[in-house]
């Protein structure tokens, strides 16, 4: 906690939180490039990132798993934001998600070269860019709603809930939005994006 509280002084909570990002990124990448002798001879589930066709699944089906995955994720952040363990989660959440995009990223890199960097890039697009800004301010106001409950300003803490309602409304409106895109428009550019690198 001290360690925390000394970086976000010096820094800025929003600059705190993309380094985390950057930083398990780069981790990500780092650790594929280590362990890249294990899946380059076993990549099976690597492949399927490649030259899974998503437009043949359905569609329906294929949003109800994002939304799934994608809102339970946003209400997590929000439950531990009162909660001791809401520091402790909020950096874990960022490290894995950063981590795994670096290491996604890089091991199709390391096994399709160039081609394979622009297609790990597309997995993300459009939709990572909606769940970035989500996510990022989701974690910032999960910060100050835990600094506000740990100082006691507030004698209940369903007043911190309240008080954040339109914010916590507008950003689960965009986490569902980002599910449509990741659901119905992603499928569509990433299909385009393999012809155009003859991935497929």
């Amino acid at each position: 906690m001290f360690f925390w509280n000394k970086a976000k002084n010096k820094i800025g909570l929003l600059q705190k939180i993309m380094l985390e990002i950057i930083a398990s990124f780069l981790l990500g990448i780092v650790i594929a490039n280590l362990t890249k002798a294990t899946y380059s001879s076993n990549s099976q589930y690597i492949d399927i990132l490649v030259y899974l066709d998503l437009r043949e699944v359905n569609r329906f089906q294929l949003l109800l798993f994002v939304m799934q995955s994608r809102i339970k994720d946003y209400l997590l952040i929000w439950l531990f934001s009162i909660t001791v363990l809401a520091i402790p989660y909020n950096t874990l959440f960022l490290w894995y998600r950063g981590f795994t995009a670096g290491f996604v990223v890089c091991a199709l890199s390391v096994l399709y070269g160039w081609k394979g960097t622009l297609c790990g890039l597309g997995l993300g697009m459009p939709h990572m860019l909606i769940y970035l800004v989500v996510f990022v301010q989701t974690v910032i106001l999960s910060y100050k709603m835990h600094e506000t409950s740990s100082n006691g300003v507030y004698t209940k803490r369903y007043r911190l809930f309240v008080k954040q309602l339109p914010a916590f409304f507008v950003l689960l409106s965009l986490t569902v939005i980002g599910c449509f895109m990741e659901s119905f428009l992603n499928p569509v550019f990433l299909a385009w994006l393999k012809t155009a690198l003859k991935l497929v």
